[in-house]
């Protein structure tokens, strides 16, 4: 306890011998006295205050946070200047690469399957350090692992790839309707710009049409060579093996991308499976996947296409944002305004148009999901054909923030970001609800 007594003599009260037992005497005189009430009155604010600037991570907190390669992840240097940032910013979280787009592990991985195809790389030398390090800084941790799109396990076992259903062109077209002798060389698939008439039919009856196509029924079956088949639970069991094993060593959530079918074109298709049977499919890999790892109590997410979110076919690629949205507890809508055509939301560039975009894209997306779950979507740091500045990354944050959505995940695939974008926002505690949302400037 500390007690405060006003008076012009000190001395004379200490040559009292005056006690106060359990506790200490501070003498003020007058001239002091001011300084003594602006003092506590500075500390009353910063003890009761709402902006804060340490942000010690709780599941009750909003996540966000940068996605982080796994060849970044194991630089220090980077990694220390990514720590910075987060650590002086409204940022807590970072998305970290487990598996990448053509199936390399960042680390060593103990997984069987992971060692016999040679996916591990040495991307992180000690990835129980990193975590440790993250971890000292409140870091929140989430280990993105992509899924389906997997090129090493696609090419290691062939009965994994994805069978696709793929038109007749170009040398296949050739060789099944046409005397081709060794002078013809087609090494792409336009055919139409030969002259049909320097190549002798095979078959007098054909007709071709303008483009040199011949029966709409002309197809081959072909095995994806970077795609395996979402269907193949031992292509879940895989996954599901690299996500508890990255749970074990420290990650604090496992981000499930890439769990779709491909988006395919030029009338190629999946063999042997219609749109709702894809559906079904991706239902049943995300249901499975939180059965799995339920034990493990720490979060789980997934990444969609942000289109998704506003229309309710699931597209050709087997996601139906609705059913998603019940089965899943956090979904990550990659909501980049230059991957929306031109004209979709009446707006004739929406990559000009990052704050319209992604308020009409996650605007869908609170309409049509469960009420339950989590959006945290993906926004945009980089360019394409619209140069993007700090202007263009906080108007998408503001975008996502005034729906009253707290939770968002930045994108760049070199992992640098805008850094006026994101020390732009500053944070506010909402004791009613605790939860931190983001408050102007904007």
């Amino acid at each position: 306890m500390i007690r405060i007594l006003l008076t012009k003599y000190p001395e004379i009260l200490l040559k009292m011998n005056m006690v106060f037992e359990g506790g200490i005497i501070i003498f003020l005189n007058k001239k002091d006295i001011f300084k003594a009430l602006f003092f506590v009155l500075i500390l009353f604010l910063i003890l009761n205050s709402s902006y804060v600037q340490a942000k010690t991570f709780s599941s009750q907190k909003n996540v966000r946070g940068i996605y982080v390669t796994g060849w970044v992840a194991g630089m220090p240097s980077r990694m220390q200047d990514l720590i910075n940032l987060v650590d002086n910013s409204v940022l807590n979280s970072m998305v970290i690469d487990i598996k990448d787009d053509v199936g390399y592990l960042s680390y060593q991985s103990d997984v069987p399957l992971a060692e016999k195809i040679g996916a591990n790389k040495t991307k992180i030398k000690d990835i129980k350090k990193l975590l440790s390090i993250l971890d000292e800084h409140d870091i929140h941790t989430i280990g993105r692992i992509v899924v389906f799109k997997d090129e090493l396990l696609a090419s290691n076992k062939a009965n994994f790839a994805l069978t696709i259903k793929r038109p007749f062109d170009g040398e296949d077209f050739v060789k099944k309707y046409f005397d081709v002798n060794s002078f013809i060389k087609l090494e792409t698939d336009d055919l139409y710009r030969f002259n049909k008439n320097d190549l002798e039919l095979k078959n007098k009856a054909l007709k071709l049409d303008k483009r040199n196509k011949g029966k709409s029924d002309d197809f081959k079956i072909v095995k994806s060579s970077n795609w395996v088949d979402p269907a193949n639970e031992k292509v879940w069991e895989y996954n599901f093996q690299i996500a508890k094993e990255a749970l074990e060593l420290g990650f604090d959530e496992i981000q499930f991308d890439y769990i779709r079918y491909p988006s395919l074109r030029n009338g190629s298709s999946v063999f042997n499976k219609n749109h709702d049977e894809k559906i079904k499919v991706i239902n049943n890999f995300v249901e499975t996947a939180y059965s799995e790892l339920e034990n493990y109590n720490k979060n789980v997410s997934i990444d969609i296409f942000g289109l998704v979110t506003s229309l309710k076919n699931g597209m050709s690629i087997g996601q139906k944002f609705d059913s998603l949205s019940t089965r899943a507890n956090i979904i990550s809508p990659m909501v980049y305004p230059s991957h929306y055509s031109k004209g979709v939301f009446n707006l004739k560039e929406p990559e000009t148009k990052p704050y319209q975009t992604v308020h009409y894209s996650m605007k869908d997306a609170l309409k049509n999901s469960n009420k339950d779950v989590v959006l945290r979507p993906w926004l945009q740091d980089f360019s394409i054909n619209h140069k993007y500045n700090a202007e263009d990354v906080i108007a998408q944050i503001k975008a996502v923030e005034e729906l009253g959505i707290s939770e968002w995940l930045l994108w760049n695939s070199r992992s640098r970001y805008n850094e006026k974008a994101i020390k732009h926002f500053k944070l506010k505690k909402n004791k009613e609800n605790n939860r931190y949302q983001l408050v102007p400037p904007y």
